[in-house]
């Protein structure tokens, strides 16, 4: 996945910035931009907005200080530290781990500049939601969960509804009942939105299942029914395709 787009390499040995960036011109622009902004210290954010926590779900805590290939995606880290050596003008794509477990998919603009008189790094960073969209959406196809020593794949087209059991959930197919530790937050996450919605606080329904809607209920192809809870009935209603 990871990938250079654009390189400056039009000098065999590129000179380091002469300015130093101002600090106000980076205030400003952390506050104005939709991008994320940080600046590093070889591998060590100093600064960050706001933007760029939000991207990638972590706190401030998290990343000030601390060493950011710790968060890159295993297979994007020699890419990464090849990046932060050469310290170039440079568009890359890569993956990162985020704070609510889900992997992001990441365009990252690399600038060197000097910032309080250090030599630093500036990156621009944007979500690439196509790329995201694109493998999640092949990757949602299955689903790995642990069964005793093993793990095993359910097909998410299989699943016909999903029960909530305080730190468990219920998996159910037309053939299986499968329970696995994680919030309902968590196997949402991993299914493809399409295909799946809350119906409940307790119960997510395939919506290709369901048969029929009786008042509060909703009847799914295997003859069990579930809640429809108010809060999440307009949102089901949205994705039937109704006439």
């Amino acid at each position: 996945m990871g990938k250079v787009i654009y390189k400056n390499d039009s000098a065999a040995h590129p000179l380091p910035p002469t300015e130093d960036f101002p600090d106000s011109l980076f205030k400003t622009a952390f506050k104005i931009t939709n991008n994320g902004m940080a600046i590093l210290d070889r591998s060590y954010p100093i600064e960050v907005n706001d933007q760029f926590l939000n991207l990638i779900k972590r706190s401030r805590e998290d990343i000030i200080g601390s060493d950011i290939l710790r968060y890159v995606y295993k297979d994007d880290l020699e890419l990464v530290k090849e990046e932060i050596r050469k310290n170039r003008e440079v568009i890359y794509e890569i993956r990162f781990n985020k704070g609510d477990g889900a992997i992001g998919y990441f365009e990252l603009r690399g600038h060197p500049i000097l910032y309080k008189g250090k030599k630093c790094r500036l990156l621009l960073v944007r979500e690439n939601e196509m790329q995201f969209k694109l493998t999640n959406s092949e990757n949602q196809k299955n689903i790995f969960i642990k069964a005793e020593s093993k793990l095993v794949k359910i097909r998410t087209k299989d699943i016909v509804y999903i029960e909530a059991l305080k730190d468990y959930v219920n998996i159910f197919t037309f053939d299986n009942k499968h329970i696995i530790r994680s919030t309902m937050k968590g196997i949402q996450d991993k299914l493809p939105a399409e295909k799946f919605v809350r119906v409940h606080r307790s119960f997510i329904v395939a919506v290709d299942k369901v048969s029929s809607i009786d008042h509060a209920k909703v009847i799914l192809d295997n003859g069990a029914s579930v809640p429809l809870g108010g809060l999440y009935k307009e949102e089901f209603l949205e994705k039937l395709n109704m006439v």
